[in-house]
């Protein structure tokens, strides 16, 4: 992860984490529920530090420091608000299903 300069460290308001969350599961998170059962979520972003949740059935990656080192990558390097961060805390949690649950895709039900 590249250091970048930031005058003043800030946390992000829980309006803003929605924000950045909706956007990153639409950019690149949803790929990792639909086909690999994975999935992270951002929780917090305090003093340039990212905090990340990580569902992992261990199919596709290892739960280890590299998988928290990709997530974090993802969202740092999507999310310009994020673009200060100096380094991130991965929190794992075991997924038991074979493949992930994408939701949202549709805005509205289409009948047959």
């Amino acid at each position: 992860m590249e250091i970048v300069n930031v005058e003043e460290s800030r946390s992000l308001s829980e309006t803003e984490l929605n924000v950045i969350c909706h956007r990153s599961i639409m950019m690149f998170d949803k790929w990792h529920r639909m086909l690999y059962g994975m999935a992270s979520n951002l929780k917090r972003y305090e003093d340039r530090i990212v905090y990340l949740t990580v569902s992992n059935n261990e199919r596709y990656k290892p739960t280890c420091f590299e998988t928290g080192l990709h997530f974090a990558r993802k969202w740092v390097g999507c999310n310009k608000e994020l673009a200060g961060a100096r380094g991130f805390v991965a929190a794992f949690y075991k997924n038991r299903n074979l493949a992930g649950i994408y939701s949202g895709m549709f805005t509205e039900v289409i009948n047959e």
